[in-house]
């Protein structure tokens, strides 16, 4: 059913989803679906239109509101232009298409009312700072919470508002009467994007704690015992470091991890395991330079540890 679609047809909505399996933003509906949507909808007798997404979904929720004559739409996290300077994620997108559908001055109709929920502390906040260049300010409703991260209704699920929130904001425009930031205590999301910061300041001993806490919403989340690892890693407990590393290699036997293993091991000095991860490592990624690098460095040292093991 698409995104979300389900929470509105469970409320009485009628849904129209709009599915993609490939990162193009939209650019290539057809401008004739339009025209078949109002067709089948003439009669109908709406008394609203909503269009809502989150993320890339986000984007197309605002790019095709006026083509779907809404009145409203309810974004999580959009992006709003790809190429800027803040933000290089999808460059390599930017001349596989067309661009049928930007987002600028043209894009809305004077009785959208646009409703973004977003992370403060995201790099998406500087999506909507673009988003607020081509509103009505009275028509505008931003909501922050800050370190829920990128995917904002993961967090909302979490503290299991999501479904109520997302309707009572499609009616009404307003999140009066939820309390969005008590329960984050109970959020993982909460936690990890918090422990990001903190690591990123260089709050490491901070850090860590808040990143340990988060463990406890999702204790098989390669990620935060990497994380993890990396904190430990700035306090000099490399044996600690090289633990949390492990585990997050073996919930997680990416390239990254094993990546990120390998200089763990260096630093606590077990060159040969160390030796055995970049070897898995090179499986996922036989090209990568940098750790064929680190390889041959390897493949040095054991071989002069080895001549002055002999010599003595």
């Amino acid at each position: 059913m698409g995104y979300g679609g389900a929470e509105f047809f469970d409320a009485g909505y009628d849904v129209i989803a709009f599915k993609t399996n490939v990162d193009h933003w939209y650019q290539d509906i057809p401008k004739h679906i339009f025209e078949t949507v109002r067709a089948r909808t003439l009669d109908k007798g709406y008394l609203r239109r909503i269009t809502y997404g989150g993320s890339m979904g986000g984007f197309g929720a605002l790019a095709f509101s006026r083509h779907l004559e809404a009145d409203t739409a309810l974004v999580f996290s959009p992006q709003i232009s790809l190429g800027e300077a803040f933000d290089k994620r999808w460059d390599s997108y930017l001349n596989k298409f067309e661009w049928a559908y930007p987002i600028n001055s043209d894009t809305f109709s004077e009785k959208i009312h646009i409703i973004a929920i977003y992370d403060p502390m995201d790099i998406d906040a500087k999506h909507i700072d673009l988003l607020k260049d081509y509103v009505v300010h009275e028509k505008f409703t931003p909501i922050q919470i800050p370190f829920a991260g990128h995917a904002t209704p993961q967090y909302l699920s979490e503290i299991k508002i999501l479904r109520r929130l997302v309707l009572q904001l499609a009616e009404i425009h307003s999140a009066d009467g939820f309390d969005i930031y008590s329960e984050r205590k109970n959020s993982w999301s909460y936690h990890f994007h918090l422990g990001l910061n903190l690591l990123h300041n260089k709050k490491y001993q901070s850090s860590l704690r808040v990143f340990k806490r988060a463990l406890i919403f999702k204790p098989i989340d390669a990620d935060t015992h990497r994380l993890i690892s990396t904190c430990l890693q700035y306090l000099r407990d490399y044996t600690g470091s090289t633990v949390a590393a492990k585990q997050a290699v073996n919930l997680s036997p990416t390239f990254q991890n094993y990546d990120h293993l390998s200089y763990q091991q260096m630093l606590s000095g077990e060159w040969g395991s160390a030796l055995l991860s970049i070897e898995s490592a090179l499986l996922l990624s036989p090209d990568n330079e940098g750790l064929i690098q680190r390889k041959e460095h390897l493949v040095h040292k054991l071989r002069d540890k080895g001549s002055c093991n002999t010599g003595s």
